[in-house]
């Protein structure tokens, strides 16, 4: 039996995802281009700083957890029921303060003060994928091929983005019931998104084949558990 991990994709390229069943693995990628940071580009060294500042506060922002729903009961059968947000640090929102001011005393503005320091961040950055990054979701395509499986995504979260650009509001109206809703609800755009597979590489007959199921059903269930990606199923 032989277990086949792709290369890295990006989500435009899930007509390359293999034609078997199997588990699949999706990724949040800082999307910057040297227009975001190259002062080359803007032609001002603090334009071109700020800039790549916002776009790591808001790639940051992107990882806060899902809002907790909450059911509870008390004295006299009093029922209290509702949905914690969870309350970011005030680092993360602030613009004025914290790592996203390029205040000089803090780290990642001296970081980032100059051309040289933003390339050299960003390329460390690019190459912490996966080891070093947290899953965003963690999918299983056992009845259909992953690639048929990750066309799905694709399409709905096309479908969301699309929504997204023309109606300000759109995001905000989303119900979280699936990969693509929570992803584009938190703020990912198809262009973040990246994903791995992994595949059985072996002659299937029907006793391989529902062997196969149950190996890969158990594999998801225990990745699932183990890396608690934070837009996994409920």
């Amino acid at each position: 039996m032989k277990f086949r991990i792709s290369e890295l994709f990006h989500l435009d390229r899930v007509d390359e995802a293999p034609n078997f069943s199997g588990l699949y693995v999706w990724y949040g990628r800082l999307s910057v281009g040297a227009a975001d940071w190259d002062e080359r580009e803007t032609r001002s060294n603090s334009i071109a700083q700020k800039q790549l500042l916002d776009a790591m506060r808001e790639h940051t922002l992107k990882y806060r957890q899902q809002p907790l729903h909450l059911d509870a009961s008390t004295n006299f059968s009093t029922q209290w029921s509702g949905k914690l947000h969870p309350a970011m640090p005030a680092s993360w929102n602030d613009e004025t303060d914290g790592p996203w001011s390029g205040h000089a005393d803090h780290f990642i503005a001296r970081g980032t003060l100059l051309n040289t320091g933003r390339e050299e961040l960003l390329s460390l950055i690019d190459n912490t994928l996966p080891i070093f990054c947290s899953p965003l979701y963690i999918g299983l395509a056992i009845d259909q091929t992953l690639r048929s499986r990750l066309e799905q995504h694709r399409n709905k979260l096309r479908r969301h983005w699309e929504g997204v650009t023309k109606d300000p509001d759109y995001q905000i109206r989303i119900k979280p019931e699936n990969f693509a809703d929570r992803a584009i609800k938190l703020g990912f755009s198809p262009r973040d998104l990246y994903f791995y597979t992994l595949h059985i590489e072996t002659e299937i007959d029907e006793i391989t084949n529902l062997r196969h199921k149950e190996l890969l059903l158990s594999a998801e269930w225990l990745l699932n558990r183990w890396a608690n990606p934070i837009l996994g199923r409920k």
